[in-house]
């Protein structure tokens, strides 16, 4: 399985994290992480898990549900964009003074 090396699969995430193979499931209808399925096994890139493991520490330690995190997630979206659109005003700003 050398070809599919960067891929976690779903068991060992859940057996390191202790967390429940349906909370990933969320995660993924969500469309908040990237799963890859490969015959019956389903697999993230490990390029994903900086992002699933900020959302496993805030399911388990603020006790913040899928569902929840989604809207975490859509408001810190959010932000980024606002935060850019900030940035290039101030950029055009400086420019005209």
């Amino acid at each position: 399985m050398e070809k599919h090396k960067d891929l976690i699969s779903f068991d060992n995430i859940c057996s390191y994290y202790s967390v429940e193979r349906e909370f990933l499931s969320a995660l993924q209808q969500m469309d908040l992480i990237e799963v890859v399925q490969i015959r019956e096994s389903r697999y993230i890139h490990d390029d994903e898990l900086t992002k699933l493991e900020k959302y496993i520490r805030m399911n388990k330690d603020l006790d913040i549900n899928a569902e929840g995190i989604q809207v975490i997630a859509g408001l810190l979206e959010q932000i980024r964009s606002l935060q850019r659109e900030l940035d290039r005003l101030k950029s055009l700003v400086n420019w005209y003074e």
